[in-house]
């Protein structure tokens, strides 16, 4: 497979902090400079760089020189989106990305197109995962890092379907932030991804109540029960009335007591 000398990359380390995305490599044939597409792309497709070009491109040291395989292109992960990645529970992608060369905050690699893209959807399947359990946890929800994951979700390199879309309107439902639900949804119907607003909030309302029967499903299989002899054995009665127990069906459930009067 032939290579070419990778001796940079155009990009905007600047405007693209939140993301994960493919760039423009730079190689060297015979001393010129040629641009590599940030896609598939064979010989033919190179391209002479052009002075207007140069304010864009980011010069890899000596020590950071390598070949890039014809077909392959130069992968980023902006500066927010490496620390983003590296304060969440997604520790297999999180070490992938803090393997790759540094440049500046930012982290870059190279790589196919059919990898990249398989790469941003193992991310996408792991983070919806993870963001479904945070928006049925109240104190992830709150005060936690479900919105870190929102964020990071929502800008991931990955196709607008009826599946991504319902997750981020699942985000705001949860939330209850009305406004941003509103223009979410006159989003994806204007990106063609729902009919209309009504499917959309269908989609997420029924999204939502098969999470929760799921939640609770799960809570009554493996929650355990608390029994009176157990409480007295433990001297929770030593200072109380053990009679406010026949009023009570103590349950660790979402850490709560649950009122059975």
């Amino acid at each position: 497979m032939t290579s070419f000398a990778l001796v940079g990359f155009v990009a905007d380390l600047y405007g693209n902090e939140d993301h994960l995305l493919q760039v423009e490599g730079v190689v060297e044939v015979s001393g010129e400079r040629f641009v590599v597409p940030a896609g598939h792309w064979d010989e033919s497709d190179l391209e002479r760089i052009s002075e207007s070009d140069e304010a864009y491109i980011h010069r890899l040291p000596l020590r950071e020189s390598r070949t890039i395989p014809v077909g392959s292109t130069v992968w980023l992960a902006g500066s927010n989106f490496v620390s983003d990645i590296s304060r969440l529970p997604l520790r297999e992608a999180s070490r992938a990305i803090g393997a790759w060369s540094l440049i500046g905050n930012a982290r870059w690699t190279v790589g196919t197109p059919q990898r990249f893209g398989e790469f941003a959807q193992q991310i996408a399947q792991q983070a919806q995962f993870l963001l479904q359990q945070y928006l049925f946890d109240p104190l992830e929800k709150s005060h936690g890092d479900a919105q870190l994951v929102q964020r990071l979700y929502e800008v991931l390199p990955i196709s607008r379907s009826r599946q991504r879309d319902s997750v981020i309107g699942l985000f705001f439902h949860e939330t209850r932030d009305d406004r941003a639900f509103r223009l979410f949804a006159a989003d994806t119907v204007a990106f063609g991804v729902f009919e209309n607003e009504s499917e959309f909030e269908d989609a997420v309302e029924a999204k939502a109540a098969s999470l929760r029967q799921r939640r609770l499903s799960e809570g009554a299989q493996t929650r355990p029960e608390i029994e009176l002899g157990d409480l007295e054995r433990f001297g929770v009665f030593e200072h109380f009335d053990p009679s406010w127990f026949t009023r009570f069906m103590v349950r660790r459930a979402n850490d709560r007591v649950i009122d059975a009067s």
